[in-house]
């Protein structure tokens, strides 16, 4: 977490009707991303304060395993959902490693790139 050393983690996926949380357990602390499933949209917990806050951008690396959300602020290793991932789309990850998508103000999706084209893009 925030670049820290890694951490065990569990994570659960919750399907909420018109989005899925992922809750992700490390130690005492719980941290949740949601995504919408229209429009693709993700957002983090924030606490009972803020409520949830847009995500401004993910990037997956399939040969590790890893999904970083917000740059380095929540990185999990889950072979789980990424496999998932490779078996329901099997030409989806073909020849590539890396996917990263930036998100607008609003939460949305804006900005898709994979492994090369993904250089100079945070």
């Amino acid at each position: 977490m925030e670049g820290g050393a890694a951490q065990p983690c569990v994570v659960e996926a919750i399907d909420e009707g018109s989005f899925t949380t992922c809750r992700h357990t490390i130690g005492r602390s719980t941290e949740s991303i949601r995504i919408s499933d229209a429009r693709v949209r993700m957002g983090r917990f924030a606490g009972k304060s803020e409520g949830w806050t847009y995500i401004t951008s993910v990037a997956t690396r399939f040969s590790t395993n890893t999904i970083c959300f917000n740059g380095t602020d929540l990185c999990v290793i889950n072979p789980n959902h990424l496999n998932s991932i490779r078996e329901d789309r099997p030409t989806a990850t073909e020849g590539g490693d890396l996917m990263r998508v930036r998100f607008a103000a609003d939460g949305r999706g804006s900005l898709p790139c994979y492994d090369d084209g993904c250089e100079g893009v945070q």
